[in-house]
């Protein structure tokens, strides 16, 4: 076994050196916070699940080459060091004693800052990705550790589907369940800071918390009526006098789907349906108004090749 710590070296095939990646998007079906630890975080729990919405993000490596390379078709993503993927790609050039150069080029489809996951889904893929072009011996254990230096959703969009998350949204427990629903996103055009949500959330003002071991029964009995019930986020109470387009859009979601709620800690809300048809009509009812719609299926992967 490799120690620690110690370089690897990149294998990759002759043939092989680019990898087209879809890297899957991230809800909350509900999200309770526990405390605020001594490090600044907050301890989470609740349950998370990929869906089928996903950037596509291409990875191309050059042995000898120098650098990470990262281009987005969206202006407002970083380039540089502060991109996530470019980070994840950095995280493992260190470990190559500059044996390779990586190309990566997204094309963004979760819209960013909405508390979907958009950027952790790319360093995820970005790590899965150059694992298997440079044909790493890295352990899932081990890109998980990697993944929680990025941030702290990056270990969920490594493996996806639907799970319980605990600590700061890095202790996870799969939920075997094959979601029977459609989902429906949507995301105002305005941003929210996740620190800022947090920094401001008073234990005191929530009112109701998810039962989240109901919600995982729920899920694993494909009971939607019992996952509509328990579909609560304590950061709502937050969210929603901070910004009232927010909580009037969650209105009108509730009114036309079997459940709805904030994801994470907005803009998005996210609503679900006994169907596609269902979710589609709404999506319909609401395009009217100035946000972003999306409606389609969890997805059992936070990562996928690209068909």
């Amino acid at each position: 076994m490799m120690k620690e710590g110690a370089p690897w070296e990149a294998n990759p095939t002759s043939r092989d050196r680019e990898l087209t990646l879809q890297a899957c998007g991230k809800i909350n079906l509900c999200l309770d916070v526990v405390r605020r630890r001594p490090d600044g975080y907050h301890d989470i729990r609740g349950i998370f699940q990929s869906i089928s919405l996903a950037d596509e993000v291409t990875l191309r490596v050059t042995l000898g080459g120098r650098g990470i390379h990262l281009r987005c078709d969206h202006p407002g993503v970083p380039a540089g060091p502060t991109n996530l993927a470019w980070r994840a790609a950095q995280l493992l050039l260190d470990r190559l004693n500059g044996e390779a150069g990586v190309e990566i080029h997204i094309v963004k489809r979760i819209p960013i800052a909405a508390g979907l996951g958009g950027g952790s889904a790319d360093a995820a893929a970005t790590l899965i990705g150059l694992r298997k072009l440079l044909q790493l011996p890295i352990s899932d254990g081990e890109l998980a550790r990697l993944g929680r230096e990025l941030g702290a959703d990056v270990p969920f969009c490594l493996r996806g589907g639907t799970a319980l998350a605990e600590g700061i949204g890095d202790l996870l427990e799969d939920i075997p369940c094959t979601p029977a629903y459609a989902v429906l996103v949507l995301t105002p055009k305005l941003y929210v800071s996740t620190a800022e949500v947090f920094r401001a959330f008073d234990p005191g003002k929530v009112d109701r918390r998810p039962s989240v071991e109901g919600m995982k029964r729920h899920l694993e009995g494909s009971c939607l009526p019992g996952i509509a019930e328990e579909m609560v986020n304590v950061l709502e109470t937050v969210t929603f006098p901070l910004h009232p387009q927010v909580a009037e859009l969650a209105e009108r979601m509730k009114r036309l789907a079997c459940g709805a709620v904030m994801s994470g800690s907005g803009p998005s809300i996210i609503g679900l349906f006994a169907d596609l048809d269902g979710a589609q009509r709404a999506m319909a009812a609401l395009e009217g108004e100035d946000v972003f719609l999306w409606c389609g299926h969890p997805s059992p992967r936070g990562v996928r090749e690209a068909t």
